[in-house]
């Protein structure tokens, strides 16, 4: 059996009641009341609103509490709504839950509107869906696991590596293969060489089938970077939350080790990560190797080292850059994650390439 909702009256039809009880008019209650018969006739017909001043004041003329009369115009008030206005609340709260929507327009990564139909057809078109609950197949990648980072994505780091995807398609590539990533390899090693090389990381990456973009981190994120199979080719993209060039070559080599293996990753905190995490899936244990040893093996480190671990100087620093033929600032920072050079040592190696980065790849948010 359907129940049907009980009829739900404005608090005038029980201050009428209550006047025939004691048996005055709507004259006299403004006149106790101290207020125009007009607007006593507005309340009584619903057309005004019973605020506090009027319950206490009806609290005051009929012997009872403010409450039972805001009680009354509160139940009038949330029955004559309806669903319509609860129904655009609800819409916009569903397509807010999906997606960052104000960071989204101000960034213009979808249109500046408030209606919740136009969002919801935005963020459609953003992600390339037919419906908000379905998620392209190249989103459904295994996030990076940690004991100390969420392991599940945010709408905010859903919506980084969907903008990712977006601008690769305004980078020109070659034809894809792992023999041509192979070759690329060697080519980025050489780069590393000086503070310019990371100029030519597009273009090697491009000639070897793999669109390269910098997108700036949402935020509240912390994302490094991440590797998107797309069509079983790889896209990478970068945030340049730090833009210390030894965090740059690491971030990137460690999304190549991905691709490599030809599966996508988020990554968040890269540098932050501890090397003995036991908690991190095979894939980026993979990465991170592939990161740490194509520039310098941590065998090659320890051999050139040997016994001088505690009295690294800064002449050990360029002696090292030279012989790797690696830019200073990567072998200060390699030394500082493997805890064998403090942290406040050697910053003046640790150049920002943001700038010399976004000027020569396809870019979001920087510059």
């Amino acid at each position: 059996m359907t129940r049907q909702p009980a009829e739900v009256f404005p608090p005038g039809e029980f201050i009428k009641d209550t006047l025939e009880d004691r048996g005055w008019t709507q004259e006299d209650l403004a006149e106790i009341l101290g207020r125009h018969a007009s607007a006593v006739a507005e309340l009584i017909s619903g057309k005004r609103e019973l605020n506090v001043e009027w319950a206490r004041g009806l609290a005051e003329a009929f012997d009872t509490s403010p409450q039972v009369w805001l009680n009354l115009e509160s139940a009038y008030r949330l029955a004559q709504g309806g669903s319509g206005t609860n129904g655009g609340i609800r819409k916009r709260a569903r397509v807010y839950e999906k997606a960052p929507v104000r960071e989204m327009q101000r960034r213009g990564w979808i249109a500046g509107s408030k209606d919740p139909d136009v969002l919801e057809r935005e963020l459609r078109a953003f992600y390339g869906v037919d419906s908000l609950d379905v998620e392209p197949a190249y989103l459904a990648f295994a996030a990076r696991k940690s004991s100390q980072y969420a392991t599940e994505t945010t709408p905010s780091e859903r919506a980084w590596i969907q903008q990712v995807v977006r601008k690769a398609g305004e980078v020109t590539v070659s034809a894809y293969s792992s023999e041509a990533l192979a070759r690329a390899i060697p080519q980025l090693a050489a780069a590393a060489e000086t503070e310019e090389g990371v100029e030519q990381v597009g273009r090697i990456l491009a000639a070897a089938g793999i669109p390269f973009v910098v997108v700036k981190h949402l935020s509240g994120t912390r994302i490094d970077g991440g590797c998107v199979m797309v069509d079983d080719k790889p896209v990478i993209g970068l945030s340049l939350r730090y833009g210390r060039i030894d965090n740059f070559w690491f971030t990137l080599l460690h999304e190549l080790g991905h691709a490599r293996q030809g599966v996508s990753s988020l990554d968040r905190d890269l540098m932050q990560q501890p090397d003995n995490d036991e908690s991190q899936m095979g894939s980026e244990v993979y990465a991170n190797d592939f990161a740490t040893n194509t520039l310098m093996p941590d065998s090659a480190l320890s051999a050139d080292l040997g016994d001088s671990i505690d009295a690294i100087d800064d002449t050990v620093i360029m002696h090292l850059s030279a012989k790797h033929r690696l830019h200073p600032g990567i072998i200060v920072g390699r030394l500082q994650h493997n805890g064998l050079y403090g942290y406040n040592q050697g910053r003046k190696h640790l150049v920002d390439i943001r700038i010399r980065v976004v000027s020569t790849v396809v870019t979001d948010g920087w510059g």
